[in-house]
């Protein structure tokens, strides 16, 4: 029955897939190959919205990716009718994402099968957000109790819809902060992936429970079962994700079998921008995109 409704429900998406194309995210083949579809999930802070990108396909797919991306959660995907005042790339003539490194490469991750699923911020959240603080306030959001039941409804809606059994969490930026937190909270998550660790954050005192003041600490992440992975450009020149703190947090983390932990480094790319914590720098591994996709990709298998 799974597969019946999500064959179902790629033709019917697929009629409104069509329109003009930005190259940014784009593999061989081109958007037209996949269906995008926005969504959002009733939770105890209101509706969570979320993006779909999936392949068509005739059975169920056995794996969703869940893509936590970073700032304070917001405005990184929408239809044409949502006002951003972000730099928009459209997926297709209505859905539009953001320039952060995992918006921009929904396509690319999506390109090998699974379902891929970008998370933004429930209403209620996003409702306190107003004000100079907003990425602190959502950062002490990413590492609550309330997130945790958000995100754990979200995965019960993608495991009714789509028949989906396994999933994975990957976050970029303060997004790691999410992913670090649910790592544990979520038996159905195998693997975790963390690029650009928030692991040198000033501010860690102002959000974290009882004021811790490290990554670990602060996440409830100081050991873990499950298979991770951490990425991050070794020029990253954003304050909060230094690349010598983020290879202290992974010396750090104690693994507990059967998990396993892997470092990958990169190099390489642009820095047009000029915010270093901004999404086309090295910090959003700018101009190596489908490098360090791949890799992460051919990493969780």
């Amino acid at each position: 029955m799974g597969a019946l409704v999500l064959a179902l429900y790629s033709a019917l998406l697929i009629l409104t897939s069509c329109g003009s194309v930005s190259s940014v995210g784009t593999p061989k083949g081109g958007a037209s190959s996949y269906v995008f579809k926005l969504g959002s999930v009733d939770t105890g802070n209101g509706k969570l919205s979320f993006l779909t990108v999936f392949k068509p396909v005739s059975k169920g797919m056995e794996r969703a990716i869940l893509l936590f991306p970073g700032g304070d959660g917001t405005c990184h995907f929408g239809n044409v009718g949502s006002f951003c005042a972000k730099e928009r790339n459209y997926l297709n003539g209505n859905v539009w994402v953001s320039n952060n490194f995992l918006a921009r490469n929904v396509i690319k991750f999506a390109q090998g099968g699974d379902l891929v699923v970008l998370v933004g911020m429930p209403e209620k959240i996003k409702e306190k957000l107003d004000g100079a603080n907003a990425k602190t306030v959502a950062s002490a959001y990413r590492v609550s109790e309330e997130h945790y039941r958000d995100v754990r409804d979200l995965i019960a809606h993608l495991k009714s819809a789509f028949s989906v059994e396994e999933f994975v969490l990957v976050g970029t930026s303060r997004g790691t902060l999410s992913v670090a937190y649910l790592s544990s909270k979520l038996p159905e998550v195998s693997t975790v992936v963390l690029t650009a660790t928030v692991s040198s954050d000033p501010r860690f005192g102002e959000y974290c429970p009882s004021q811790a003041i490290g990554f670990l600490s602060c996440t409830g992440f100081e050991s873990t079962s499950k298979r991770v992975l951490f990425v991050h450009h070794r020029l990253d020149s954003c304050g909060a994700s230094s690349f010598t703190s983020a290879r202290r947090v992974f010396d750090n983390l104690v693994v507990n079998p059967p998990g396993v932990k892997h470092f990958k480094e990169f190099y390489g790319g642009s820095e047009p921008a000029y915010n270093p914590c901004g999404g086309r720098t090295n910090h959003g591994f700018y101009g190596i995109d489908k490098e360090v996709v791949n890799y992460i990709l051919g990493w969780i298998g």
